[in-house]
């Protein structure tokens, strides 16, 4: 192989896709701490690739790049009464120019209805490296949706040097509550806490443990709320090589972030001279639909949201409520919205801050979701019963969407002015009959 006219094609399809080089990605290696603001919309990237490791056995593990695409990101073709797509990944691994290893990869689907192409159920790849030497490298991640020309490149960097240097790693991790139909784990008014269960593995053939530095660390990180929360915890130097053993980390609710974040789990070696990380993935999704109601600028927040659930001039008084009447001000909301709607205050507060998720989830193109016009009509009124997206002839890539409720006999219009899915509430208007 050529280095350097590899290197010019290499730079041709850099230049084809700019837009997509720029995500934030986990690394596994050496290196000075990360900072406390991540990338907090990654859940909306049609692309996520991240290095991990695989155990091969009690004495053994091997790195791995794993590469995970939604339903939505990929290109469906029927094939019968069904649709079917997948993912081609090629992993290079480049030091100082040369080519020094690499992996490759694919992984295929098949769903039964048009709608599940639309979701958020993520297909995967795992992709083997091999990689010569022990210092750090530049992998190349290449991934391609079968039968198409979508494609995306990916940079990561990694360090062979990481997995030999840490004498264990993360087997497992189990949570609780656990993981609902969508794959989450919902923490509600029910519960307490949620409470991970990490089985960590010696290595068979590992130096001892060390002293100290060594630990086991849990991130908390919001999807609308950058700041990253940390829980630490020091690994017992008393693990036996090849002896598996369980940890248990427990987060207070209050802890968490509100609305989706992500927990991820990791090994930490914090030395003088070193700082290796080894997460454990995939990160696991959390809902917390825990309402922070110490914090001033999220209680105003919720109580805005509440427009359409109580008059204007109760939402004027709660905003101005002290801190130490805000529980029992809170309570009293949902006794009265579940009474006047049938049901106990509970579902009544469940289904309308899943209204706030749903919306975050769906329209955080620019900024938070549920602060958009898309996202206060639904946190008000629901899912509407009927959408129309069409194109406006006055202007090039302009779009309109319209959603109806023939309950509130409405009809509401949302312009997007550039094609960008900024779509701002133009005008209301009563449905015909």
């Amino acid at each position: 192989m050529n280095p350097g006219s590899d290197r010019w094609r290499r730079l041709i399809f850099h230049l084809a896709v700019p837009c997509l080089v720029l995500a934030s990605l986990p690394l596994v290696g050496c290196g000075p701490a990360p900072s406390a603001k991540i990338d907090p919309a990654r859940n909306r990237l049609p692309l996520d690739a991240w290095v991990s490791v695989l155990s091969k056995d009690k004495a053994e593990v091997q790195s791995c790049v794993r590469v995970a695409a939604p339903h939505r990101s990929l290109i469906f073709r029927r094939s019968g009464e069904s649709f079917r797509s997948g993912l081609e990944v090629r992993v290079i691994a480049w030091r100082d120019g040369v080519q020094v290893g690499g992996g490759v990869g694919e992984a295929r689907v098949t769903v039964g209805d048009v709608e599940t192409t639309r979701g958020e159920t993520p297909l995967e790849v795992t992709v083997p490296l091999v990689v010569r030497g022990g210092e750090p490298v530049t992998l190349e991640v290449a991934v391609r949706v079968v039968e198409s020309s979508r494609s995306w490149i990916r940079e990561l960097t990694f360090s062979p040097h990481a997995l030999s240097s840490l004498p264990l790693w993360i087997a497992a991790v189990q949570a609780w509550p656990a993981a609902g139909p969508g794959g989450d784990h919902v923490v509600d008014a029910t519960v307490d806490s949620l409470r991970l269960h990490v089985t960590l593995q010696r290595r068979a053939d590992s130096d001892d443990l060390p002293g100290d530095g060594l630990s086991l660390v849990s991130e908390a990180t919001g999807e609308t709320q950058g700041d990253l929360v940390l829980m630490r915890q020091p690994i017992p130097g008393d693990l036996a090589p090849g002896e598996t053993r369980i940890m248990t980390m427990v987060w207070a609710t209050g802890q968490l972030p509100f609305g989706r974040c992500r927990l991820q789990t990791l090994v930490e070696l914090a030395r003088d001279t070193q700082w290796i990380r080894l997460p454990h993935e995939p990160p696991l999704d959390v809902v917390c639909l825990r309402v922070p109601l110490a914090d001033d600028d999220s209680w105003r927040r919720h109580v805005d949201w509440l427009d359409g659930v109580l008059e204007e001039s109760r939402r004027d008084s709660l905003r101005e409520i002290p801190v130490t009447d805000r529980r029992g001000a809170w309570d009293a909301v949902w006794r009265d919205v579940g009474n006047a709607a049938g049901e106990s205050p509970f579902q009544a507060e469940r289904r309308h801050l899943r209204r706030i998720v749903s919306a975050d989830d769906r329209f955080g193109t620019y900024g938070r979701g549920a602060r958009s016009d898309r996202g206060r009509t639904l946190i008000r009124w629901g899912e509407p019963s009927r959408t129309e997206s069409y194109a406006d002839a006055r202007a090039a890539g302009a779009v309109w969407e319209v959603w109806e409720y023939p309950d509130r006999d409405h009809r509401l219009f949302f312009f997007d002015a550039h094609g960008t899915g900024d779509f701002r509430l133009r005008r209301k208007e009563p449905l015909i009959p």
